[in-house]
Formats: structure tokens, C-alpha cells, sequence
């Protein structure tokens, strides 16, 4: 009610199903306003709200102090080689410290959290978590205010900045995601349907779609992929480009043909001869017009 919410959406489909009013006819439930989003009346609502205590709002003045205040922050090579050390420093100088309320923060998107840190208002608080794997390091942080019950009056994410992240890490963490051939196929599916539903994100393919895919060309029978690739190089031939990154994201490079192992068995490699036919469909990137 105090402090603007907003969401930027973007949508971009050639089905006239995915337009813009047909979309916010769904999202509004149309004329039965039945949808997710109903239409908001300040006024009915402001009567409706409860007040607010005062270590609720000193919670909310703390969350919008913060995100305008310095966040610095780095990784480093943890002692192990393997993992990743990542050092914060708040420049919370401008914060004013408020009486029965506890700042804390931790890393996000990992599977065992660390113990929070807690921060300090009005002066600059420097904090570290060590031995984050690749697959769990990201730019955003965890806070929590706390009141002086010890409960929660506000929890939120907070994207920052990060210097020195490992080269390669996303195309690390797409590796690690998708590390099957089943998983790879069932990618390039949904990556080459026309019009993905709710349902088919939900219950992926089904048992007898990605049997024995490893065996010679039996993907080729078991997935449709021959006539998909067929009508996305007439219909919208630079989503071929999608095809060939993930292809080219997937597969070892020379470097690490010693560690290959696995991956290398992502994608066969007679689907890599039979893409090397599509490849020469892919529209120059430097002719929008082709």
C-alpha cells in the first residue's frame, strides 16, 4: 500500500493465443473475473488492512535502506580446489540502527544453508561463506529482519553483483542439469515444440517416448525430432540457433577431453551427424533478413 510493486512481463510467441489481450484476458478471468489477478480498489482495501506495528514499518524503512546502500562482493578459490569461498562487505553506514530489530543475510539456492550473519546497521559489516559448489553460487542473497520476538517481519531476495565468478559457469551449471541423454532429448523437444502447455512442463515424456535412446538411431524412431527441426527451419529458422548453442554447450571441448567421461555420452554421435545437416540451415547472424 506504501511502496510501489511492479512486474515487467514479456511475451514473445507468434500464436495469437500468446497475444497481449488475449493473455491479460486469462490473467483477468475476462468478464467472469475469474483469474489470478483481480482488479485492486484502494479503497476497500485500506479499510481492510491492519495496522501496522511500528517494528513492521521500521522492517519495510530497513529492506528500502538496504537496497540503496554499497554491496561489494567476490569469490575466491576455496582451500579444497573445488569449491568457492564468497566474501560480502555492506557499507551500512547510512542505515540507522533500529532498537529490537536483527539484520541478517546468507547466500541463496543452496541445499544445505549456512548459518546467517548477522549485520550491522550504521557501520560497514564484512561477512564470508565458504566451500559453495559452482552449481549453488548465485547473485542472490537471502535477508531477514527480525523483530524482537525473534520471528520474521520481513524476508526477501536481493540480486547483486559478483566479481571474479568462475568462467563457464553456466554453461557448467546447464551441463550438470541436463547430464543424460534422456534429459537432452526431452530439452530439445520442449525446445522445438510450437506450443509447450502447462502440462507437458509438468509430467515430461513418458516412459515409452525415451526408451532406449542410447541405442543406435532408436531416438530417431521413438522422437518426432526429424519433422520438428523440419518445420522450425521453414517456419522460424533462427530458433535453429537455440538448437545448435545447446548442442555446442553440451558437448566437450577439446580441453576437456580428459574429463569428458559422461558428458560425452550426452549426445550421440550420430544425432551430431544428423544435426550437422540442419546446422547449414542456421540464418547468418549477421543478416536479420535471411
Amino acid at each position: 500500500m506504501h511502496k510501489n510493486v511492479e512486474f515487467m512481463v514479456e511475451l514473445r510467441s507468434a500464436l495469437p493465443r500468446a497475444r497481449v489481450g488475449q493473455t491479460l484476458k486469462e490473467l483477468t478471468g475476462g468478464s467472469d473475473g475469474n483469474g489470478p489477478f483481480i482488479y485492486f480498489d484502494p479503497d476497500s482495501i485500506e479499510a481492510k488492512a491492519p495496522q501496522q506495528s511500528n517494528e513492521q514499518i521500521a522492517a519495510r524503512q530497513f529492506e528500502h535502506a538496504l537496497m540503496s546502500s554499497q554491496i561489494e562482493a567476490s569469490v575466491c578459490a576455496a582451500e579444497n580446489g573445488l569449491h568457492w569461498d564468497l566474501s560480502l562487505s555492506f557499507d551500512l553506514s547510512e542505515l540507522t540502527p533500529q532498537s529490537g530489530l536483527k539484520l541478517s543475510v546468507r547466500p541463496f539456492n543452496i541445499k544445505s544453508p549456512p548459518q546467517a550473519q548477522v549485520l550491522s546497521p550504521g557501520q560497514t559489516t564484512n561477512c564470508s561463506f565458504k566451500n559453495i559448489s559452482e552449481l549453488e553460487l548465485s547473485r542472490f542473497l537471502q535477508f531477514r529482519i527480525e523483530g524482537s520476538d525473534g520471528h520474521a517481519h520481513h524476508e526477501f531476495l536481493y540480486r547483486i553483483e559478483i566479481d571474479n565468478l568462475p568462467e563457464g559457469r553456466l554453461e557448467n551449471i546447464f551441463r550438470k542439469i541436463v547430464d543424460s541423454q534422456d534429459k537432452f532429448f526431452e530439452y530439445l523437444r520442449l525446445l522445438l515444440a510450437e506450443d509447450i502447455t502447462k502440462e507437458d512442463l509438468l509430467n515430461g515424456t513418458d516412459d515409452k517416448t525415451t526408451q532406449g535412446q542410447g541405442d543406435d538411431q532408436q531416438w530417431l524412431m521413438d522422437l518426432p525430432i526429424y519433422e520438428q527441426l523440419l518445420l522450425i527451419a521453414s517456419r522460424n529458422p533462427r530458433k535453429l540457433i537455440e538448437v545448435d548453442k545447446v548442442i555446442q554447450d553440451l558437448t566437450p571441448k577439446a580441453d576437456e577431453a580428459h574429463e569428458a567421461g559422461a558428458t560425452a555420452s550426452i549426445i550421440p554421435d550420430d544425432f551430431l551427424s544428423f544435426w550437422d545437416v540442419f546446422r547449414n540451415m542456421i540464418p547468418a547472424a549477421k543478416n536479420p533478413k535471411s
